[in-house]
């Protein structure tokens, strides 16, 4: 059954040989009570290892079944220590931290027995030897005795053909010995039992043969065996791996009973983990803010459609532009004239299209686009013109069109002209954007309303604009600085009854002109021809007082229904000025001759007399119901595009979207610079565990001295000390998560506090369950080196280790 053929083992130390075993030669029986007697350094323990696999021999050869082990692997030796080898120790080797039980059914565990047989059979095995109610104890809380009970059932229970004691009474008094001896008696009868021992007379009391070693060398043998009587036994069972389960209940109860070291390890794992979960918490919780800012504020804003597309210039498409001096005129330009007067340089290019047929395109689909969007707005490309009288009695354009820096050369006039609006008088969109402040929205189109700010104010300037205020009342508004040098406005407070009922005169551009010969000229510095038309002009009245409801829109400004709009388009269309230049697009009708200057253009022309074609604007303002209804807005002009012709196809904007699009885009990047350094932090953290991992390695080395003694093989260990680190990972991760939000909660408690602002920072579940497979997948890196050396050491030395 079992062999020895002339084995010799040498152990070298650097040059020095040392020969534990010296050509031993031995066989022995399925069923006998062998014990080794000899001096310290005669060999018997490692002749011991040998049999057992946990050392290997120089030369000659073990006959296992009468097959030999020369070309034995690792898993080979690992499935025979496991299956056939059951081990018992001089000073228990039992894992600490694990139950009787558990200590018991470790062996079955490789073995690749179910947990419940495995229970059922390590029960037996303690019942067998007097343990069977000590199952749930630690083997700190039995007896020297009763620890070596154990280690007899855990060399038991697998049902092993040989059981090697090495020194098993050598801890134990002597009554105690007596019993441990008596088990091990009757285990021989059915099992091959060999024991080391240095007492002769409990040899000689139990044992049915006895082995004498001296040097190596076997001197006496009292009852030798040639190895043919019995056949031979080649039952090879396959090696099953320690399942991952198992490595996670081992590593488990071994970070229990260290729970200091554990929690610091975790703490130190989870340092990079609330780092980054911070920032994603930040990044999150603003992106949220910035979406629902969209949602609540933005939400009003409109989609647009212009009837000119911007679009970059095809690479081919460059502009040449030649400066050319007087002096150069009919000559041919010097090199370094060249490179002064000739430019290169790649242009945009404007594209026109009409919206006439996107137009009739709502208009047809006009049920679909209410259920979609509170309001369509027309944009015409007109400026109505707006007077009133100041308190000289003199005429004044209420929305003057003048750049700020032509308005005066005083200091009053450089004050006010800073924040003039160059149109005091805007067409007054979605009026379901407005709150009214004081009095009424417009009801009919010659009403209007003035928009103030969220704190319900305009500027003095704008208020001088609107001829609310005259130039000489506001010099007494006027104060020094701090500095005592410069001047600057105070803040006035109003009534507003002063504002509203104000009224105003509307006079359509066209009627400024009169017919001289082939061209028509302006008659607007023409006071009396200009009072005329002011008299019988149509009054606008200020009817309200308004401010828009997301806080974000301009102010400062009289807003006029889109009526209006209609009105003034329709009587400049119907003028002879107007009729006349659309007759003849090529002739300028205010110069008589064909449009060559660069600022003059037909288009211009129009504008300027306040003429539109009303089904085609230049702008489609499409107000959404809801924020949800953005897409749906966006989804309807989509649709268009997707039936209208290459030339008619629009493009929408909604510049809210690009706004927050490109603060999202901010914060992120700020996000990943911030993740970056912090990122630091957790590489620290991986060699910190890698270090406590290494120093775990060094503390549990008896234990993989254990695991091997039963048959653990090297990726067994490895298995053992991964899952320790994927269990601290999954602490750590789970740690720091768990702080992260704590932290958040203290932060969105006084953002709330100071800022008004709910859940600034919001970690995702996603980020978190991201961020603690992040951690366990450090500490599992972290833990690979450590793990690595763990399933290198050697398993006798490993088991000499106190």
């Amino acid at each position: 059954m079992l062999e020895l053929k002339n084995i010799s083992k040498i152990y070298k130390m650097d040059v020095v040989e040392q020969k534990a075993l010296d050509k031993v030669s031995i066989a022995f029986r399925k069923n006998e009570f062998v014990s080794i007697l000899g001096q310290s350094g005669s060999g018997k323990s490692t002749m011991l290892n040998i049999i057992g696999g946990l050392d290997h021999y120089t030369s000659g050869d073990l006959l296992i079944g009468g097959i030999s082990t020369k070309r034995y692997k690792d898993s080979d030796w690992d499935a025979y220590r496991n299956h056939k080898i059951g081990f018992i120790f001089q000073n228990y080797n039992l894992i600490m931290h694990q139950t009787v039980l558990s200590n018991v059914e470790l062996a079955l565990t490789l073995s690749g027995v179910s947990p419940q047989e495995r229970k059922n059979k390590a029960k037996e095995a303690l019942t067998k030897v007097g343990l069977g109610n000590h199952l749930n104890k630690k083997p700190s809380q039995l007896s020297g005795g009763q620890m070596q009970r154990v280690a007899i059932a855990r060399a038991l229970v697998n049902d092993p053909e040989i059981i090697l004691a090495d020194e098993p009474t050598g801890a134990l008094d002597s009554e105690t010995s007596i019993q441990i001896m008596d088990l091990l008696k009757e285990v021989a009868k059915e099992k091959l039992v060999i024991m080391v021992t240095h007492n002769p007379e409990l040899a000689k009391a139990y044992s049915t043969r006895i082995v004498e070693l001296k040097d190596g060398k076997i001197i006496s043998d009292t009852k030798p065996f040639d190895g043919k009587e019995e056949e031979e036994n080649v039952d090879n069972k396959n090696r099953k791996s320690m399942s991952l389960l198992t490595a996670l209940s081992l590593s488990k109860n071994n970070l229990l009973t260290k729970k200091g070291r554990t929690i610091l390890t975790a703490i130190a794992g989870s340092v990079g983990i609330v780092g980054i979960a911070l920032v994603l918490s930040l990044s999150n919780g603003v992106n949220h803010y910035i979406n629902d800012l969209q949602t609540s504020s933005f939400a009003s804003q409109p989609i647009s459609v212009k009837n000119t597309i911007v679009e970059e210039a095809k690479s081919d498409e460059i502009n040449f532009e030649v400066k050319k001096k007087k002096d150069h005129k009919n000559k041919i330009l010097a090199n370094d004239d060249i490179s002064n007067n000739v430019s290169l340089s790649q242009k945009t290019r404007t594209k026109k299209v009409s919206l006439k047929n996107l137009k009739e395109y709502i208009e047809s689909n006009e049920k679909e686009v209410s259920k979609i969007a509170s309001d369509v707005v027309y944009v015409y490309d007109v400026d109505i013109q707006l007077y009133d009288k100041n308190a000289n009695g003199d005429l004044v354009k209420v929305n003057p069109t003048e750049d700020a820096e032509d308005v005066g050369t005083d200091l009053l006039s450089s004050l006010l002209s800073t924040s003039i609006l160059k149109n005091s008088f805007v067409e007054l969109k979605n009026a379901g954007q407005y709150e009214v402040v004081s009095g009424t929205m417009p009801t009919n189109k010659n009403e209007v309303v003035l928009v103030v700010n969220e704190d319900n104010e305009i500027s003095l300037s704008t208020m001088y604009s609107l001829n609310i205020e005259n130039k000489e009342d506001i010099y007494k508004f006027l104060e020094k600085s701090e500095n005592g040098e410069k001047v600057k406005l105070k803040d006035v407070s109003y009534d507003y009854n002063k504002i509203i009922g104000k009224t105003y005169k509307l006079i359509n551009a066209t009627d400024y002109y009169s017919k001289n010969g082939n061209v028509w000229v302006s008659n607007e510095n023409n006071s009396s021809y200009m009072n005329k038309l002011y008299n019988k002009a149509e009054s606008i009245k200020i009817v309200g007082i308004v401010k828009a409801k997301d806080n974000n829109s301009v102010s400062g400004f009289l807003g006029y229904s889109h009526g209006l709009v209609e009105e003034y388009v329709k009587k400049a269309s119907k003028s002879q000025i107007v009729k006349e230049q659309i007759s003849n697009k090529k002739i300028n009708v205010f110069t008589g001759r064909a449009f060559e200057v660069t600022k003059e253009s037909y288009d211009a022309n129009l504008k300027v007399l306040g003429a539109a074609t009303l089904d085609d604007p230049k702008e489609i303002d499409m107000y959404p119901k809801t924020a949800d209804s953005k897409k749906d807005i966006k989804k309807f002009l989509d649709n268009y595009n997707s039936k209208a012709s290459k030339n008619e196809k629009v493009k929408y904007e909604d510049n809210m979207e690009a706004l927050t699009g490109i603060l999202s885009t901010v914060v992120s990047i700020i996000s990943f610079v911030m993740i970056a350094f912090v990122s630091i932090s957790l590489i620290v953290s991986s060699i910190m565990i890698a270090i406590i991992t290494y120093i775990s390695v060094l503390a549990r080395t008896k234990e993989i001295g254990i695991l091997r003694a039963i048959g653990a093989s090297k990726k067994d260990v490895r298995r053992v000390f991964r899952a320790e680190t994927i269990i601290e990972g999954l602490f750590a991760g789970i740690l720091g998560i768990a702080i992260s939000f704590l932290l958040s909660v203290v932060v969105n408690g006084v953002v709330k506090l100071l800022a008004d602002i709910d859940n600034i920072m919001s970690l995702s579940i996603g980020h978190s369950i991201i961020l603690i497979l992040i951690s366990v997948g450090l500490t599992v890196v972290a833990g690979l080196l450590p793990a690595n050396m763990a399933s290198k050491k050697d398993p006798v030395e490993s088991l000499k280790t106190e």
